[in-house]
């Protein structure tokens, strides 16, 4: 046994695949067109004529077999990210090396590190509208722009969570005194030569 810590593979995941989808529709359907090619579309752009799309590997892993039938709706883009998410952190669990509570915290604090980043990057960006949204792993609705972030009860759509900047700011300034704090003591002690 080994004392648990945030897993760095469960952070980068979370963080990359939040990250993705901001930029990509979650929504949209990964269909087998009636001409052969295999596409995501947008829930609406699904034709009647088209089949879903699933694969597994083959026995010996030379290749992938299609298992469309199994699966009772089309796959969407932002529930496979998720899966992937998960994965790539269940995978640290079975090796041992963390906890499956490692597995979800890490998840989380990767999302948050990628929803700070896209919000930077939204006051950056002053000239251009810079609007994402996204579900959050727990199924929060996010939305970020004008560097302002708003989680959306996804049964309400109420606001329930909002951080603006002048939050954002004060929080900073809570941890700076806590860091200065920290600074004071350790230049009450006398360095030894």
């Amino acid at each position: 046994m080994h004392p648990s810590y945030g897993a760095g593979h469960a952070t980068v995941a979370g963080a990359c695949v939040t990250i993705l989808k901001a930029f990509f529709d979650e929504d949209a359907c990964l269909v087998r067109r009636a001409d052969g090619s295999v596409k995501a579309v947008s829930p609406g752009d699904v034709l009647p004529t088209d089949q879903k799309v699933a694969f597994v590997p083959n026995a010996d892993g030379s290749g992938l077999d299609d298992r469309a039938g199994a699966y009772g709706d089309f796959l969407r883009v932002g529930d496979e990210l998720n899966k992937l998410a998960a994965n790539i952190s269940i995978a640290r669990n079975m090796a041992g090396v963390h906890y499956y509570s490692d597995y979800i915290d890490s998840l989380r604090m990767g999302e948050e590190i990628a929803i700070g980043i896209l919000q930077e990057q939204s006051i950056m960006y002053p000239k251009d509208p810079f609007q994402v949204s996204l579900t959050s792993f727990d199924g929060k609705r996010v939305i970020i722009g004008d560097g302002e972030v708003q989680c959306l009860d996804p049964k309400t759509n109420h606001d329930y969570e909002h951080l603006d900047n002048k939050s954002l700011i004060a929080l900073l300034g809570h941890y700076k005194k806590q860091a200065d704090g920290y600074e004071v003591d350790s230049k009450d002690q006398k360095s030894v030569a």
